[in-house]
């Protein structure tokens, strides 16, 4: 996994640019779950099957 600390300040660079960009927006950064990290959500291996509630 990708060191917190970068990748909190990647994603908070991230949402100023967006946000100076469109006043008004709001950006906020929360935690995707115990392991799993932003290629993880991006990829939707964070899901798990409804039916199963095994990893998809």
């Amino acid at each position: 996994d990708s060191d917190p600390r970068a990748t909190r300040h990647k994603l908070e660079c991230g949402l100023r640019r967006a946000m100076a960009l469109r006043p008004g927006l709001r950006g906020q950064i929360v935690h995707p779950g115990e392991g799993v990290d932003l290629n993880d959500v991006l990829t939707g291996r964070d899901q798990k099957d409804d039916r199963t509630g095994q990893d998809a």
